[in-house]
């Protein structure tokens, strides 16, 4: 059980990294303008729909 206990200390030690970089960029340092954040916002749905088809595409070469 010695392997088992130290893989469980070096996840905690990568999430207790990763809690600490969230801490640090929880807030922005710059501000964003409107067509920074339509431009975004365009992109994000962009990728939702390209993942929706990705999964579509998959689910539908599964059932032939």
């Amino acid at each position: 059980m010695p392997l088992v206990k130290s893989i469980q200390t070096s996840i905690a030690g990568h999430m207790e990294k990763i809690r600490e970089i969230n801490r640090r960029y929880a807030t922005p340092r710059i501000t964003m303008s409107t067509a920074v954040r339509i431009s975004l916002l365009t992109l994000r749905i962009y990728l939702f729909i390209l993942v929706g088809l990705l999964a579509y595409k998959f689910i539908t070469v599964l059932t032939q």
